[in-house]
């Protein structure tokens, strides 16, 4: 069974009340915090002790049905402490403008992202609730990535994890998107190297490139897409 919650600003619930029925739990924003991690936070340890995996997603974004195959794995296979798999990124009319590169080096996060690569998207994961709460949720210090701070501490933990080849959701790219603010992200990033620093260079490089070979065949369609763009 899934159990939906939304989180949304007071003024916009009685709207949103009308559009969605059905099994669906409605919850206000905290009043006296501001962002979007303290609104997970909120419902995340309001509902989470009650199930067995978490997940999230904006409400620009959404999923694809391999997100149900997703959760009958762990349905049959519950020893995962996190899963994710693979995005599609499209625009605002669903055309997709690039398919998400990804391997299976969940532990190699920290190492990656110093590299200026961010392994997964939280559009496709699943978290065990009691290992969520064992990291102790989202930081709320950080306005844009603490779902980057979540991702290393939970792969320097080094839980039992599962990488799926699958595109399970879709991930939208639009305009005045909070990801779009560049200077606030990489000064959060900045923040974040330094809190969770990767001093060994050659094991940084090592696990980049086998990040770029076991994604060839994206990097090529991509550029294909780009060459064909070019001839019109």
């Amino acid at each position: 069974m899934v159990r939906h919650v939304i989180v949304a600003p007071a003024p916009r619930l009685d709207e949103i009340k009308r559009r969605y029925d059905g099994d669906v739990v409605f919850m206000v924003e905290p009043e006296n915090k501001k962002g979007v991690y303290a609104a997970l936070n909120s419902a995340f340890f309001a509902f989470g002790r009650e199930c067995d995996y978490l997940t999230y997603i904006n409400d620009d974004d959404y999923w694809l049905p391999e997100f149900g195959a997703m959760i009958r794995f762990v349905e049959k296979e519950s020893v995962y402490d996190v899963l994710y798999a693979k995005t599609l990124y499209v625009d605002k009319d669903n055309k997709v403008i690039k398919k998400q590169a990804c391997t299976n080096q969940f532990y190699q996060f920290n190492e990656l992202f110093h590299e200026n690569v961010i392994l997964l998207t939280q559009q496709t994961t699943l978290v065990k609730s009691d290992f969520f709460f064992k990291i102790g949720g989202f930081d709320e210090t950080y306005n844009l990535v603490a779902d980057t701070k979540f991702w290393i501490q939970a792969s320097l933990m080094r839980p039992k994890y599962k990488y799926l080849k699958k595109y399970v959701s879709c991930y939208t790219l639009q305009p005045g998107q909070l990801s779009k603010d560049s200077k606030t992200q990489a000064m959060e990033h900045e923040r974040l190297w330094k809190e969770y620093p990767s001093d060994n260079v050659m094991k940084r490089k090592m696990a980049l490139l086998w990040y770029r070979l076991c994604n060839l065949n994206i990097y090529a369609m991509r550029l294909m897409k780009i060459k064909l763009f070019c001839l019109c």
